[in-house]
């Protein structure tokens, strides 16, 4: 995806350059091929920021031109992650959140509080640190794929694939016990299924929640070498347990939207190559 190409959904900024887009206009985001949306072509080549609605009921601007994004990006004043009680009905909590708050979740954090808990989660993400995964990292992958062979075609790569493998190296990466995986996958699964009504997708995110509650208060009594762990030794007197299990359902939930996707449109891709092998075998013949 090229700079031009970049979409970016934020809150309702205080102010706005364009002060003319007020009213929220629906969007089809769903995209037809490798190309962007057309709707969201469309709104690139005219307006560039339209106000959508969200899933969560206060609408965002849908920002789409990669100069507005940078704007956004370094203006902590005009726009915002989070919602204020004006944006909310009555006495109603951020609606993305299943603890009622934002604790660690630096998605929806503004400065000062995302910029101190960015800074404790840099230092875990060095090359360093990450090549200590990679030996596991290339077992879970391996695995995969070895069963994909052993399955035969067709196969759906992004449920035998693109899906289980982020969930796995999650586990890894926050230091969930080997007999608690498989239960923790089936329960990613449910939390992240877009087709459960509003209730089940509480109710499966209220399981989460206790899980990782469960996960930090293990992390708290004796520390692993895990990314919890790390964090409580190097920085236990500036975490709350509630910023913890933040953090870690934001690791839950992003990773299962940075990979599966990109998988999934890799796997068209796939597909596509697959279905034309006679006419690429034609042109390698007679090339």
């Amino acid at each position: 995806m090229t700079p031009d190409e970049g979409v970016a959904v934020t809150q309702a900024p205080e102010t706005s350059a364009d002060s003319g887009h007020t009213e929220s206009r629906q969007i089809d985001a769903r995209r037809h091929g490798f190309g962007p949306a057309p709707d969201i072509a469309a709104v690139r080549e005219g307006a560039g920021a339209v106000r959508v609605p969200t899933p969560f009921g206060p609408s965002a601007w849908l920002l789409t031109r990669h100069a507005d994004v940078r704007a956004m990006l370094g203006d902590a004043e005009s726009f915002r992650n989070g919602w204020t009680p004006a944006d909310l009905p009555g006495d109603a909590a951020d609606p993305r959140q299943i603890t009622g708050d934002r604790s660690g979740d630096l998605l929806s954090l503004d400065p000062p509080d995302h910029t101190r808990l960015r800074r404790m989660l840099t230092p875990e993400f060095t090359v360093r640190r990450m090549r200590r995964l990679e030996p596991r990292i290339v077992e879970i992958v391996d695995e995969h794929l070895d069963a994909l062979e052993r399955h035969g075609g067709p196969v759906d790569l992004v449920s035998t694939y693109a899906l289980p493998i982020p969930s796995l190296v999650i586990c890894e990466l926050l230091g969930v016990p080997s007999a608690d995986r498989d239960e923790f996958q089936e329960r990613t699964r449910r939390q992240l299924d877009m087709t459960l009504s509003p209730s089940e997708k509480q109710a499966h995110g209220a399981e989460a929640l206790a899980y990782m509650r469960g996960l930090v208060a293990a992390a708290r009594r004796e520390p692993g070498e895990d990314l919890i762990g790390m964090l409580i030794r190097e920085h236990d007197d500036n975490l709350s347990n509630d910023e913890l299990v933040g953090i870690a359902n934001l690791l839950l939930v992003a990773g299962h939207e940075t990979l599966p996707r990109p998988a999934g449109r890799a796997g068209d891709g796939t597909g596509a190559v697959t279905g034309e092998s006679a006419s690429w075998s034609e042109q390698w013949a007679t090339s």
